[in-house]
C-alpha cells in the first residue's frame, strides 16, 4: 500500500513536471540526487524551449538556433499581454520590473546512445531572477537583508486591470545573489514552485 502511494505521488509529480517542461514554463537542470544510485550520473543541462515551429525535435525537424536553446518565457497568450508582475512576501508586495532565469533542478541519467534522459519525479528545488520596481516594499526588502525567512511567496501575472492571470508559489524563498546597478536584480532560490 504505500509503495503504491509513493509510486502514484511521483507519477503524478513527473507529469506536472513533463506539462511544465513542455509548455516551456520550465528549464531542467541536473542535480546529485538522494535517488541515484551508482549505476546513475547526473549532469546539468538546459531543457530546450518549445518552438513556434510544428514539428521542432521530432526526427529530421531542424534543431532550435543557439539563441533559442535554454530561453523560456512564463507569459503566455498573445503579445500584447500585460507584461505586470507581483512579488507577494509577509504579507507585502510590489510591483517587479523584470522576472526571468525560472529553473528547476531535475535529475537526470546518462545513457550512452541516448545522452541525457529526465528522471520523472519530485523537483528538489529552483532559483528565479527578479527586477525590483520603482515602488519597493519593506517585507521584500527584509527578506533580501535577511532579517526574515518565510515559508512562502508568490509571484504573480497581472493583466491591466491588476487582476492574477497566473500564480507561481515558490515554497521557501532564500536570495542567493544580489546585483546592484540601474536596478536591483535579485535572485531568489525556492524549494518548490506550484502554478495555479
Amino acid at each position: 500500500m504505500f509503495r503504491s502511494t509513493t509510486r502514484t505521488r511521483r507519477r503524478a509529480a513527473g507529469m506536472a513536471a513533463a506539462a511544465l517542461l513542455s509548455s516551456g514554463l520550465l528549464t531542467a537542470c541536473g542535480s546529485g540526487s538522494a535517488d541515484s544510485g551508482p549505476s546513475r550520473s547526473s549532469a546539468s543541462r538546459q531543457a530546450e524551449a518549445p518552438t513556434d515551429t510544428p514539428g521542432a525535435g521530432a526526427k529530421g525537424s531542424p534543431k532550435p538556433s543557439q539563441g533559442d536553446v535554454g530561453k523560456m518565457s512564463i507569459f503566455g497568450g498573445e503579445p500584447l499581454t500585460s507584461r505586470h508582475l507581483r512579488l507577494s512576501v509577509d504579507g507585502g508586495s510590489e510591483l517587479l520590473a523584470d522576472v526571468s532565469g525560472l529553473t528547476m533542478d531535475q535529475p537526470t541519467q546518462q545513457s550512452p546512445g541516448e545522452g541525457f534522459r529526465l528522471i520523472p519525479g519530485e523537483q528538489t528545488s529552483g532559483t528565479v531572477t527578479v527586477v525590483r520596481g520603482s515602488e519597493q516594499s519593506q517585507q521584500f526588502t527584509d527578506l533580501i537583508d535577511g532579517r526574515t525567512q518565510p515559508g512562502t511567496a508568490s509571484l504573480d501575472q497581472l493583466d491591466y486591470a491588476g487582476n492574477p492571470t497566473k500564480h507561481f508559489t515558490l515554497q521557501e524563498p532564500r536570495v542567493i545573489r544580489v546585483e546592484n546597478g540601474g536596478a536591483q536584480s535579485v535572485t531568489i532560490r525556492f524549494t518548490s514552485l506550484a502554478v495555479g
